[in-house]
């Protein structure tokens, strides 16, 4: 979703890590250069994402961290309990 709200596209989390994200979309969209990648139904989860590389379908993204080292690991472990693989790094591969 956008920074206000709007969402924006339908996506797949292929890989996903503490730093990132690689993602494939339902349908090709245009994306901007930041925005929240939403990782439950009830947008409980969610985090900010920077876009690194953009094709039409798919989107490699960088977490930007929250300023709290105490919100982002509750976000990690909301993560790690939906079930989400936790790699080293989701921009490479």
């Amino acid at each position: 979703m956008d920074l206000a709200g709007s969402p924006l596209a339908q996506c797949q989390v292929v890989n996903i890590s503490s730093t990132g994200a690689r993602l494939n979309l339902r349908e090709p969209a245009t994306l901007p250069e930041s925005f929240f990648l939403v990782l439950s139904k009830n947008s409980d989860v969610q985090r900010r994402c920077e876009l690194i590389w953009h094709s039409e379908k798919g989107v490699s993204v960088r977490f930007l961290r929250p300023t709290s080292e105490k919100r982002a690991s509750y976000i990690d472990d909301a993560l790690a309990r939906m079930g989400f693989k936790i790699g080293e790094d989701a921009h490479n591969g």
